[in-house]
């Protein structure tokens, strides 16, 4: 991945990962800019210590300066990634996801068709600082995003969860295996990511579900993976969670975010 052009303390770099180099984009590292992952064409997973995100087409997702991360492509990724200098922007301090409007692909769009024989820098400047204030005004809600516990008496919970969902343990179960009463574990939780252990579960089964749509499974294969008793009662809750059911969500991410990039000018 090699940079398109620099604009005063704004990077702009194109990125393209096909197979077989399409599983791990990167090791954890951290930059001294907020940096800002811009899929175009298909997915990415933003991995951090303590929570995970995934990065559909159509939403950004915003990483802090100096905050540990790894980007993974979910198959084929395309995109952008803008370096932001933190005197140049109002982005929260925590990562987070941000929309993509209709301005903000224009401008991308825009920006990443052109080298630098091609730019003229203060327009750029101008278009940049647009781009920047329009993603300040377009924060997200996160589905896309799920909490890590940080307490290292819980860790495990997470990971046996992330790696067998289907299992569906009780948490007085889970209390059991530490050795912790149901009601002490269960204000452990609220403690450590500010919800209840009900509430993250459903987050979790609805970030694992979305991350398996996009990689292209049945909804029969995800409802089952995730152990839910009907296909019906997955695609509610995903509809509940997302605001269209699994095929409707594909459709329309499919019909919105269809943009370009000009492949001939993919640094990859």
């Amino acid at each position: 991945m090699k940079g398109v052009f620099m604009v005063k303390s704004v990077h702009l770099f194109r990125f393209k990962i096909t197979p077989p180099d399409d599983v791990l984009l990167t090791d954890f590292h951290q930059h001294e800019q907020g940096s800002l992952f811009i899929p175009i064409f298909g997915n990415l997973s933003i991995h951090l210590e303590d929570h995970l995100f995934i990065s559909p087409k159509g939403c950004s997702t915003w990483i802090p300066a100096r905050t540990e991360h790894r980007a993974q492509a979910i198959g084929v990724a395309e995109g952008v990634k803008l370096f932001v200098n933190d005197k140049l922007h109002k982005l929260p301090d925590h990562p987070c996801s941000i929309n993509i409007t209709e301005l903000s692909r224009a401008l991308i769009k825009d920006l990443s068709s052109k080298d630098d024989k091609e730019l003229n820098m203060s327009f750029q400047q101008m278009k940049i600082k647009v781009l920047i204030k329009e993603l300040e005004q377009s924060i997200d809600f996160n589905p896309y995003s799920i909490a890590l516990f940080k307490d290292h008496r819980i860790q495990f919970l997470h990971k046996e969860m992330m790696r067998a969902p289907e299992k569906k343990i009780p948490l007085k179960v889970w209390a059991n295996q530490i050795g912790m009463s149901e009601r002490n574990l269960s204000r452990l939780i609220k403690k450590d990511i500010g919800m209840t252990f009900s509430q993250w579960k459903n987050q979790l089964y609805m970030f694992l579900a979305l991350k398996e749509l996009l990689r292209g499974k049945s909804i029969q294969n995800i409802s089952i993976s995730l152990g839910y008793e009907s296909d019906s009662s997955f695609i509610y809750q995903f509809k509940k969670t997302f605001g269209n059911s699994p095929m409707q969500y594909l459709k329309k991410q499919n019909e919105k975010y269809n943009i370009k990039l000009q492949h001939h000018k993919i640094i990859s």
